[in-house]
């Protein structure tokens, strides 16, 4: 059985290893949009106060150690544009339509700064506050708030 699943963040690694220790014969694919797979989001406050220095320190695993341990095929930069349920494929953009036997979307939450603002109508940002995600934003973003502060480190509060 090929066993898809759409999000490569905790709970779609999580998933795969899972499944993997259930049935050893099954193919599981991982396909993950960002170039990072299974990162702790709860770790990115540290990593823009500047507690933790490099962002590799949030990423759990790799696509190579998924393979090796678990034999899960790990699909970085893999964003499913299309979802075909009828004929059971994923479809990558870019790519050919892929068969699969079972899916799993496990994708997420999604920022609601955009409900916010229009139920509230503030801006977060002239606040001064941010919603943050992935690492390589939090990074970039994080050096912009140290300049801005004169080189105070930013507060951060959350995951």
């Amino acid at each position: 059985m090929k066993i898809a699943i759409v999000g490569g963040g905790a709970a779609g690694t999580a998933c795969a290893t899972r499944l993997r220790r259930l049935n050893e014969n099954d193919e599981i694919v991982i396909f993950e949009k960002s170039g990072e797979l299974a990162l702790s989001n709860c770790g990115l406050p540290y990593l823009l106060s500047g507690i933790v220095e490099d962002g590799k320190a949030l990423i759990g695993t790799t696509p190579e150690q998924m393979k090796q341990k678990y034999n899960i095929d790990c699909r970085l930069n893999a964003e499913v544009e299309f979802i075909n349920r009828k004929e059971k494929s994923v479809t990558v953009k870019g790519r050919e339509p892929e068969s699969y036997d079972k899916l799993i979307i496990a994708t997420g939450a999604y920022r609601r700064t955009d409900i916010y603002r229009q139920q509230s109508g503030i801006n977060l940002q002239n606040q001064g506050l941010c919603q943050i995600q992935p690492a390589p934003e939090c990074r970039n973003y994080g050096r912009r708030l140290y300049r801005r502060r004169n080189g105070r480190k930013p507060d951060a509060a959350g995951s």
